[in-house]
């Protein structure tokens, strides 16, 4: 009975998580590609919800001692120092190469404390590339009114 209690509690904290992301946030759905500046670090980021990005053709050599997936608030030496960790559980960058990885972001983080993502060495204080986000895609309609006249 306890064990049916304890699961059914991790259920709902589960659920509860998953339900707390939303995508209201007018970073959803930007697209935007890495600036490489150090380690090979790149690849493709887009915005998937209000806690997520996606990362494609993501490459990083992997030899820095402390890399992470970084915020910021802008991409001079000052503001990537003044940045920090951005992802749930803090894990360093992984190597590789052509991979794709979904990041999500730390509890209490929202885009709106985020203006650059970046792969960050703390232990050295280099920015290895970066992104600066903006708004994603809007939806506009247009309408076309024809006219026909007749003489």
């Amino acid at each position: 009975m306890q064990l049916l209690v304890c699961l059914v509690a991790v259920s709902l904290c589960v659920a509860s998580v998953a339900a707390a992301c939303t995508t209201s946030h007018s970073f959803v759905g930007f697209e935007g590609d890495i600036r490489t500046r150090q380690h090979m670090f790149g690849g493709h980021i887009r915005i998937l919800d209000d806690c997520s990005f996606e990362v494609t053709e993501f490459s990083y050599d992997g030899t820095a001692p402390a890399a992470y997936w970084w915020g910021a608030d802008g991409i001079s030496f000052t503001q990537q120092k003044n940045g920090f960790p951005i992802e749930q559980g803090n894990d360093q960058l992984p190597s590789g190469s052509r991979r794709t990885l979904i990041v999500t972001l730390k509890e209490g983080l929202t885009w709106d404390d985020i203006s650059v993502i970046s792969g960050y060495c703390v232990t050295f204080s280099a920015n290895f590339g970066e992104v600066v986000l903006g708004p994603g895609p809007t939806t506009t309609t247009t309408t076309t009114t024809t006219t026909t006249t007749t003489t």
